[in-house]
């Protein structure tokens, strides 16, 4: 049995030093994206497992996972 991944938002931008990236979440899955340990970003076409650190509302929902520490890093996702 494969496990399907649903599209339940997208990355916006960057924000800040710190390699943060605004997103935008569906209201039907945002209680489960906030309870979610792992999140899964499409780069180059694959869909990459990358660990929450942190998700914070700041006015828009900003979402800083392990390994990615700067805007550059950011920027790629």
């Amino acid at each position: 049995m494969t496990d399907k991944l649903i599209g339940v938002g997208f990355t916006k931008k960057t924000h800040g030093a710190q390699g943060e990236l605004k997103i935008t979440v569906k209201d039907e899955y945002l209680e489960d994206f906030v309870n979610s340990d792992v999140v899964f970003i499409n780069v180059q076409g694959k869909p990459l497992p990358f660990f929450i650190e942190n998700l914070r509302d700041a006015g828009e929902i900003l979402l800083k996972v392990e390994d990615v520490d700067s805007p550059a890093d950011a920027k790629n996702l």
